[in-house]
């Protein structure tokens, strides 16, 4: 079968191009993938493809652009464009939700239950209920009052004036004597040792220099309780340990052939938890959990790709954001991180 010639894969480019100028997207991409069958490294078709994709798809071909020419300005501003996307559908799902959770507990607040109308027919019923009863119990107290007036009051009129004062005559009233009160005894509470505070432990930034040297893993490391990092690049992994013992494993991207990560032992020297980064051709702001350890070489989580496994990067070690948070938390200034094929 013949390969495509130059003119042909040019063709298939203004094709491409004039699709995307059209709004056919579907037929940009056809054009734009046809191109690359021709010549993988076209950078046009990769930018058409960019801006024919969803923001995350975009992120991936014009990091392949980048990688094929770092000084292309077109997939410099779309990768910040892109990324200012991805935050700007994070933030309004996240708002999304918010308002949905918000309506459904309006709802619930302001539902009223419906009476049953049985219960609206008996109204009438009560209202008579009630009358009768009114009128039942005011005769009940009229008669009560009656027989009382008639035959209470002139009892208490003829009481003798003895029963109301039996002391007998020239009794002395001696006054009731009030009882002393004896105050009780306050307990005093006995005052409890204070704690003495214990002295901060200051970060150790003794090797915050050292960050342009490599030098072999001392022997003190093997069987301490010191964590440390291996970075495999070989199988594109990293292998942490405490002491002898091993503890977890990471699948990684490291720098590709035209920017290879270096190898050696080094100690991070620098720890930032976001980072900006940037250099020809990649703008990188809010970097996470970036530990750096030679220079501008660094172990960071990657939100920009997932092809974890292959090389992709411009030298430093991209990792999940979730395994850099984890390895972030076990290392400190002066962790070794040893770098080798």
């Amino acid at each position: 079968m013949n390969q495509p010639t130059d003119h042909s894969a040019q063709i298939m480019l203004q094709k491409a191009q004039s699709a995307l100028k059209a709004g056919n997207k579907e037929e940009a991409q056809h054009w734009a993938h046809q191109v690359l069958d021709a010549n993988p490294e076209n950078e046009e078709a990769y930018l058409i493809l960019a801006a024919t994709s969803t923001p995350k798809e975009s992120m991936k071909y014009l990091s392949k652009v980048l990688e094929l020419n770092p000084q292309n300005k077109k997939a410099r501003n779309g990768l910040r464009w892109t990324i200012e996307q991805i935050r700007e559908e994070d933030a309004q799902k996240a708002a999304e939700r918010s308002a949905e959770s918000t309506t459904k507990l309006k709802t619930k607040t302001t539902h009223k239950p419906k009476v049953p109308k049985k219960a609206q027919k008996d109204k009438p019923a009560k209202k008579r209920s009630s009358a009768w009863a009114f009128v039942l119990f005011s005769s009940i107290v009229l008669v009560g009052a009656t027989l009382f007036i008639n035959y209470g009051l002139p009892y208490i009129d003829v009481i003798p004036a003895e029963a109301k004062d039996p002391r007998p005559a020239g009794a002395v009233i001696k006054p009731t004597l009030t009882p002393t009160v004896t105050p009780t005894p306050t307990f005093t509470p006995t005052p409890l040792p204070t704690a003495t505070p214990q002295p901060t432990a200051t970060a150790d930034q003794s090797y915050t220099t050292y960050f342009a040297h490599s030098w072999d893993i001392p022997d003190q490391v093997r069987g301490s309780n010191n964590f440390w990092v291996e970075v495999d690049l070989s199988e594109q992994t990293v292998y942490t340990y405490r002491g002898n013992d091993f503890l977890t494993s990471f699948l990684v991207s490291t720098g590709t052939s035209s920017h290879p990560t270096v190898t050696g032992t080094y100690k991070i020297y620098a720890m930032y938890p976001k980072y900006t980064m940037s250099g020809p051709g990649y703008y990188l702001p809010d970097v996470p959990y970036s530990m750096f350890f030679y220079k501008g070489y660094s172990l960071h989580g990657t939100y920009w790709h997932s092809n974890f496994g292959t090389p992709m990067s411009h030298g430093c070690v991209n990792m999940r954001t979730s395994d850099a948070a984890w390895v972030y938390e076990n290392a400190s200034i002066g962790t070794y991180v040893f770098v080798h094929y």
